[in-house]
């Protein structure tokens, strides 16, 4: 069995075992007796069953997708960035991160008036937070949406965004307006 696999205690009627079998196993869930966890068709479920997920045997679809989910959710980072601040390191919540600038190699980090020296590269950043109101606004900045204050027409159709707590004014690069306008919903000039 790999390593960090689940394992479930399976309790169906045989006619679905395979199927369930083979369902979990490609869901990173192994099938085996001693298991803390119990999949169980409904009205098969044990007394002595600890954890216990219930399933309709003629619809194990919300099954599958309750499993996906759980899935979709292991190895996820929890929202805690830790940076670098004279030589300590600080676990950031990422939603009181203003913005991400880069300058040469390093990346620093705004938050709560100050500023930290991120441990990852910007693409990275940009991948791990473009679900929750990060966007890229220029080669070497990325912005929470969540603490624009302002956003006011600047030279040759950049935008400038001016951020709450905080005197910094941001460029939106001609490059990145169209996608920052879109993202926002922004229509018009």
């Amino acid at each position: 069995m790999a390593a960090g696999m689940v394992k479930a205690r399976l309790i169906c009627s045989p006619g679905a075992v395979g199927t369930l079998r083979e369902a979990l196993s490609s869901r990173g869930i192994a099938v085996a007796e001693e298991a803390d966890l119990v999949i169980a068709e409904r009205g098969m479920q044990p007394s002595d069953a600890g954890i216990c997920i219930l399933f309709d045997p003629g619809s194990p679809e919300p099954l599958l997708s309750f499993l996906d989910a759980i899935r979709a959710q292991r190895g996820k980072r929890p929202n805690i960035l830790v940076a670098r601040k004279d030589d300590a390191f600080h676990p950031l919540q990422v939603e009181k991160i203003q913005y991400f600038e880069a300058n040469g190699n390093t990346v620093y980090c705004h938050a709560e008036g100050q500023r930290y020296e991120a441990q990852e590269k910007l693409y990275e950043l940009e991948a791990r937070l473009q679900d929750i109101s990060f966007l890229r606004i220029g080669k070497s900045c990325i912005v929470n949406v969540a603490w624009i204050r302002d956003i006011l027409p600047g030279f040759g159709g950049r935008l400038i965004l001016r951020l709450k707590g905080n005197a910094a004014e941001l460029e939106v690069s001609r490059n990145y307006v169209g996608d920052f306008k879109a993202y926002l919903g922004m229509h018009g000039r």
